[in-house]
C-alpha cells in the first residue's frame, strides 16, 4: 500500500513538473520571439534615427524625449507621431512596438516567474501527500507490530505460569510416590 501511495504521490510529482516545464518552455519561447523583435524594433528605430538625424524638428525632439523616457523604465508613456506619413511617423510606430515589446517582455517574465512558484507549490504538495501516507503506512506498521509485541508478552505469561506449576507439580510428584 505504502508503494501506492508513492507511485501516486510521484506521478502528480512528474505530472507538475511536466506542466510547469511545459508552461516554463512557452514562456521562454516567447519571451525569446519578443526579445527577437524587440531587437529587429530596435535595430529599424536606430537606423530612422541615424537617416533623420540632420533634420530635427519639433516633433523629432518630441520623439526623442519619448525613447529617453522608454529607456528610463517609464512604459506608460503615450508614443505620440505615429500617425504621422513621413519618417517621424515610421519612427514613431516604431518605438511604439519597441514599447510593447518591452511591456510584453515584462509580462513574459513574470508569467514565468508565476509558472515557477506555481510548480514549486505543486511539488510541495505533492511532497506533504507523500510524507503523510508514508506517516499513516509506518503508523500502521508500528501499531501491528506493537500488538504482536502486547499479544507476544500476554503469550510469555502464559507460558510462564504453566512452566511455574509444571515445576511445582514435578516437585509434589516424587514426594508422594515415597509416601
Amino acid at each position: 500500500m505504502p508503494d501506492a501511495f508513492a507511485g501516486i504521490a510521484n506521478a502528480t510529482v512528474r505530472l507538475a513538473h511536466d506542466h510547469a516545464v511545459s508552461m516554463a518552455t512557452d514562456a521562454r519561447n516567447e519571451l525569446a520571439r519578443g526579445m527577437a523583435l524587440l531587437a529587429f524594433a530596435v535595430a529599424i528605430a536606430a537606423a530612422g534615427f541615424a537617416f533623420v538625424r540632420w533634420r530635427p524638428p519639433r516633433p523629432m525632439a518630441a520623439l526623442r524625449a519619448t525613447r529617453r523616457r522608454l529607456a528610463g523604465g517609464d512604459l506608460g508613456i503615450e508614443v505620440t507621431g505615429g500617425d504621422r506619413a513621413d519618417e517621424l511617423g515610421e519612427m514613431g510606430r516604431i518605438v511604439q512596438v519597441i514599447r510593447e515589446g518591452v511591456l510584453r517582455a515584462w509580462a513574459l517574465e513574470r508569467e514565468s516567474a508565476r509558472a515557477r512558484l506555481d510548480a514549486e507549490g505543486q511539488r510541495r504538495a505533492a511532497m506533504r501527500v507523500v510524507a503523510y501516507g508514508f506517516e499513516r503506512a509506518v503508523g500502521g506498521i508500528v501499531a501491528t507490530v506493537s500488538a504482536a509485541a502486547t499479544e507476544t508478552q500476554a503469550t510469555a505469561e502464559a507460558m510462564t505460569g504453566i512452566a511455574n506449576e509444571t515445576t511445582g507439580q514435578s516437585t509434589t510428584a516424587p514426594q508422594m510416590q515415597r509416601a
